[in-house]
């Protein structure tokens, strides 16, 4: 994949007259999720050896619409909704464990819209923040939660009701959360006309860089 992105900016670039800034955007943000795959997939041969967090300051916002833009990309029937605001919010985290995570939730949504048919899919992230922490919802149109398994389990490995679905991703999500000392819940989104459940909120409350202890 790489190799053959380098290989369209350096036969495309020079040629792109319209949308350069967003055509060469695209580039570095392939490139960037390539790094991220590669150096996961290295560590991630089983769910036990996850790779240990290499904590910096991070800004989450930008490495949100990093992922929003990726997702954007990849799922051109679904609208991804960014209500971040342009504000930078600072936290202590590993930038590609975060960027997974959030692409696991919003994988997971995308799914989760697909299985149900839903006529037109979207998927909104918003930002909520305090003096000590930023929560962030993943809201999707994708029918909610199944009846029959506790939002709780859905963390847990190899639990999914998914037809081709690993069950791996929610439980990786849960777990890269938790080491940035966080916390990830899930609920069913109600519309506010009818009070039925329309899809599902992905709740991640994670504490600011100024607040963060080491444990």
């Amino acid at each position: 994949i790489a190799l053959a992105t380098e290989r369209i900016e350096r036969k495309w670039g020079k040629e792109i007259q319209t949308s350069k800034e967003t055509f060469l955007d695209t580039i570095n943000i392939i490139l960037k999720q390539v790094d991220h795959i590669k150096d996961t997939a290295n560590s991630l041969a089983k769910f036990a050896k996850m790779p240990s967090p290499l904590f910096t300051k991070l800004d989450i916002i930008a490495t949100l619409r990093d992922v929003i833009k990726l997702e954007t990309l990849r799922n051109k029937e679904i609208s991804l909704v960014d209500n971040l605001g342009d504000q930078a919010i600072y936290i202590n985290g590993d930038d590609r464990l975060i960027s997974q995570a959030f692409i696991n939730i919003i994988k997971n949504a995308i799914e989760a819209i697909e299985q149900n048919n839903a006529e037109k899919g979207i998927i909104e992230i918003n930002r909520t923040l305090t003096d000590k922490d930023i929560t962030i919802n993943v809201i999707d149109n994708g029918g909610g939660l199944p009846a029959d398994i506790p939002p709780y389990k859905l963390f847990n490995p190899y639990v999914t009701n998914k037809e081709h679905g690993t069950g791996i991703g929610l439980a990786v999500t849960g777990k890269i959360i938790s080491e940035h000392l966080g916390k990830i819940t899930l609920k069913n989104q109600l519309s506010p006309e009818t009070q039925k459940v329309i899809g599902v909120c992905a709740v991640i409350n994670l504490p600011l860089e100024t607040t963060r202890k080491e444990i």
